[in-house]
Parts: structure tokens; C-alpha cells; sequence
């Protein structure tokens, strides 16, 4: 899923994703939005972030080119999937899992990973069926 720059079409580095994230602080100037509402996301369980003081990267898109608005926006469909975390699963388990591509989210033939599956307009439903299965185990 990523292009010959070691960029993905997300707009994100692997070391990026595997990194901390989005701190608090930082987000009014991504987002154009204020910590306050990203801290009200994070406790409506619209945002999953496993240290208070960041939001892994992955829950975050690149908007298009000439689409107005803040350079980037949360991931659709997060309201549906962070509720279906396993609440007892280590955050570099979570990051793995959503970074990593899965057989079950077919796209043009290939497993892609979740936060691609999402970001391409895919149904938050077998994502989070992923989520359960794996929370049984």
C-alpha cells in the first residue's frame, strides 16, 4: 500500500504509524479543531487513544488535494470500530492490528488493512467482526 517514496496513500510514513501519534497539543493546528474536542472524541470512544497525551496515527486520513478544510481528518467509520477494541489488548497489539493487512477486507484481489479498508469507503461490519474474533481468543 505504499508508493515507491515509502509514503502511504494516507500520507504516512511507516515510522509515522508505528510512532505515538497525534499529541493533544498539536491537534487544533491538524485539525482546526480545539483539544477539547479532541479529548470529548476520545471520551465518546470516537477516538481511541491508549496515553492521554496522543492519538495513534492511524485513526487519521490526509483530505484530498483542493478539498477545503484542516490538511487532515479522523478516519471514517472510528466510531464504530474503537467500541470494538479489546479493551485489555497492549496498544502496539491495536496499532498492529489496524495497520497490518487482513485477508477478510479484500480490495482489488488483496487484504488491505483496516484503516485502508475504512479510508476507501468500506463498511466498519467486518472490521469489527475482525475485532471480536480476535477478542475471543
Amino acid at each position: 500500500m505504499s508508493g515507491d517514496d515509502g509514503v502511504d496513500v494516507l500520507g504516512f510514513t511507516p515510522e509515522r504509524v508505528s510512532g505515538e501519534g497525534v499529541l493533544l497539543a498539536t491537534a487544533p493546528r491538524m485539525f482546526d479543531i480545539t483539544v477539547l474536542d479532541v479529548r470529548n472524541r476520545i471520551v465518546d470512544r470516537d477516538l481511541w487513544a491508549p496515553r492521554l497525551l496522543g492519538v495513534p496515527w492511524w485513526q487519521f486520513v490526509r483530505r484530498p488535494v483542493g478539498v477545503p478544510g484542516a490538511r487532515y481528518w479522523f478516519l471514517p467509520w472510528l466510531e464504530h470500530v474503537i467500541p470494538a477494541l479489546p479493551g485489555r489488548a497492549p496498544a502496539a497489539v491495536v496499532n498492529t492490528f489496524m495497520t497490518s493487512p487482513h485477508v477478510l477486507l479484500p480490495v482489488g484481489g488483496q487484504g488491505v488493512t483496516p484503516t485502508r479498508w475504512l479510508a476507501c469507503g468500506g463498511a466498519p461490519d467486518p472490521v469489527i467482526s475482525i475485532l471480536q474474533n480476535l477478542d475471543r481468543q
